[in-house]
């Protein structure tokens, strides 16, 4: 089969702007921020990430938006006749492509890189492997017409505003491996209805699911130590809350704009209220919202600050 692999190597810019490094003929690293990638094959570009092992990174090539249509990322290129696995999608790989419509990633991909896939406001679909195990900052951020998402098991941390601004994205599941849900996480997801968050996440920072609109109850399980400010903010569907147990920190405003809240159940124990932050719960309707909290603790909530303005405490 014919060859369409092209190489894309700047020597002469290399050769008179930086010093020459001698390195072992076997193991060699292209270092030329100026050349936008290494090799083309089959449509896409990439970067050599390595020589022994051969492995490659899908780059944007020769600028933002080039990748169009429905797309297959390799497990595999052959070049030179050499194979090399496609290990890494590159930061910014797909990147306002505007046109871009379904991508399935092949298994083999471990890393889809920060904003590789941002703004592709036509991405309907994307498949992605098992084999990932690490999604860059606002990778999806911005896909306004992705309506579901497969995070895969492995995955420990869903990174800073991955999925803002996904607007149509409707249901996610979240895999038991992640521990930390970071800020803007989901952030303006505002069909997102429904989110189970699995007992290994210990972290959920500010603003993580910040103006999800569509939201109607969440549960946080024990497990969770730290909810930071204003993660529910503006979640003015949102209706029942429950707060596990190994909650100690609660950000400013958690709940501000959440004007639909009408149960709140916390399971937080009665000597942990007190280094909770008295402005965490700002912005609930305290005159229409139920406080339940466990049995043998009511008294103990009535009195700490913030908490006892609700109206009505109940025990469960």
């Amino acid at each position: 089969m014919k060859d369409r692999c092209i190489p894309f190597f700047l020597f002469s810019f290399l050769l008179f702007t930086f010093p020459v490094v001698a390195q072992d003929d076997e193991d060699w690293v292209l270092e030329d921020e100026e050349c936008p990638y290494d090799i083309e094959c089959d449509g896409f570009c990439y970067y050599v990430k390595s020589e022994h092992p051969r492995m490659l990174e899908l780059t944007s090539g020769k600028g933002y938006g080039g990748y169009k249509g429905d797309l297959v990322v390799p497990s595999t290129v052959v070049y030179d006749g050499e194979e090399y696995k496609v290990v890494w999608i590159g930061d910014d790989a797909f990147a306002e492509c505007m046109s871009l419509t379904s991508v399935v990633v092949s298994e083999g991909v471990g890393v889809v890189g920060h904003a590789a896939f941002s703004n592709c406001s036509s991405l309907k679909s994307i498949k992605i492997p098992n084999s990932v195990r690490s999604i860059g900052y606002s990778a999806f951020a911005g896909c306004s017409s992705l309506a579901d998402i497969y995070i895969p098991a492995g995955v420990e941390y869903i990174g800073h505003g991955v999925f803002c601004y996904c607007r149509k994205l409707e249901a996610v599941k979240i895999p038991e491996t992640v521990k930390s849900i970071d800020e803007y996480a989901f952030h303006g997801c505002s069909s997102l209805r429904e989110i189970e968050i699995p007992a290994s996440v210990e972290k959920i920072e500010s603003d993580a699911f910040g103006e999800c609109s569509s939201f109607e109850s969440v549960v946080l399980p024990d497990n969770v130590t730290e909810i930071g400010g204003c993660a529910f903010k503006k979640c003015r569907a949102l209706r029942h809350v429950v707060l596990g147990s190994g909650v100690r920190v609660l950000g400013r405003g958690l709940f501000e704009g959440c004007n639909s809240l009408r149960v709140l159940d916390s399971r937080i124990p009665a000597d942990g209220l007190s280094v909770i932050d008295v402005h965490a719960l700002n912005g609930i309707d305290k005159s229409k919202c139920l406080l339940r909290v466990r049995a043998g603790s009511k008294n103990a909530y009535s009195l700490a600050k913030s908490w006892g303005d609700f109206s009505r405490i109940r025990e469960f």
